[in-house]
């Protein structure tokens, strides 16, 4: 998108979505398969570059470090978003990309449980545009 990259990664058939946050104050999830990959669901994830520039506002504060200052903020919104616990924020993708609240969520596989949030409040808006146009890009929206 505009010479940033967007792209999925991981496509994980017959998986489930699971916690990994290390630390009791943030939400972090991943995927994974077990090995027979029965599970009736499957995910996968959408990578949206971030590059020295757009870390700007945190380097002062955090010089080197301020991608990874910016990635616990993003985790530390994702736990309040998420309602405490290890819950998770979630939105359906055409939701997110016309920016509009999910009324409800369609069944997961992420077992702690997910509520609904408007996904783009919880990112920098430079993530948050590069990630709607990537996805429009991908389905042609």
């Amino acid at each position: 998108m505009e010479g940033r990259s967007v792209h999925s990664f991981c496509m994980c058939p017959g998986g489930f979505i699971v916690p990994c946050a290390t630390a009791n104050d943030e939400v972090v999830v991943n995927g994974m398969s077990l090995s027979r990959r029965d599970s009736p669901y499957a995910n996968s994830g959408i990578v949206v570059g971030v590059e020295p520039r757009d870390t700007a506002p945190w380097q002062a504060r955090h010089g080197a470090l301020a991608g990874v200052a910016l990635q616990g903020e993003l985790e530390h919104a994702a736990k309040q978003a998420g309602g405490g616990g290890q819950g998770a924020p979630a939105q359906r993708l055409l939701d997110f990309i016309e920016r509009r609240e999910s009324a409800e969520l369609p069944p997961t596989s992420y077992l702690p449980g997910v509520r609904p949030a408007l996904l783009d409040e919880l990112v920098p808006e430079f993530l948050a545009m590069r990630l709607r146009k990537g996805l429009r890009h991908f389905g042609r929206f």
